[in-house]
């Protein structure tokens, strides 16, 4: 029994035109223009449709109550994961050697 990738297809069509770009550049460059046109002809308005819902719902998100979220821990100095708790410890390493010297 084998298993159907789900993308098998678009992997199979972004090699194709790997392949057309890369022998043929500027036969790609005339194909690739008329697929865009294409598209744009036809499915223009559903591209400003779904930037516009995409911007429109960033934007009420972020004016909402979800605009203060916090997405990640507090850090201190830009330091990824270490978390804001209190008073940043001292090294002792560091203590004993600027006293020796």
């Amino acid at each position: 029994m084998s298993s159907i990738l789900p993308f098998s297809s678009g992997r199979s069509a972004s090699r194709v035109s790997l392949a057309i770009g890369g022998l043929l550049p500027t036969r790609a460059e005339a194909i690739f223009g008329a697929v865009q046109a294409w598209i744009l002809s036809g499915f223009g308005w559903l591209y400003l449709l779904a930037a516009g819902i995409f911007l429109g719902s960033v934007l009420l998100l972020a004016a909402g109550r979800y605009g203060d979220l916090r997405l990640s821990p507090r850090t201190r100095g830009g330091t990824p994961g270490r978390r804001c708790n209190g008073p940043r410890p001292r090294l002792r390493s560091m203590q004993i050697e600027s006293a020796s010297v």
